[in-house]
């Protein structure tokens, strides 16, 4: 079974306190900032990512290194080798 996701952060992924959401964006700044689409790109500047997209990457696991991005708003997973999550997200 292939799980195609396209989640928007925070609300609907519970594995980050909503504390570390301090500087959240406005839909605006949101659009406007940049999609990172590699994770080892990503991880050398963790406090500047609000949006990250691994769409296609052929995962077959959910990669826990994107807890570090503390302020992360959009994570897209779609079109992975996914089948489940981890059991932290609701």
């Amino acid at each position: 079974m292939k799980l195609l996701l396209k989640i928007l952060l925070p609300s609907a992924f519970c594995l980050l306190p909503s504390f570390l959401f301090a500087q959240l964006l406005d839909s605006a700044q949101l659009l406007a900032a940049p999609v990172y689409d590699n994770l080892e790109e990503a991880l050398k500047n963790p406090n500047s990512i609000y949006r990250l997209s691994l769409k296609g990457k052929k995962l077959k696991k959910f990669p826990m290194e994107i807890i570090q991005f503390k302020y992360l708003q959009e994570l897209d997973i779609s079109h992975n080798k996914l089948d489940s999550l981890p059991n932290a997200m609701c």
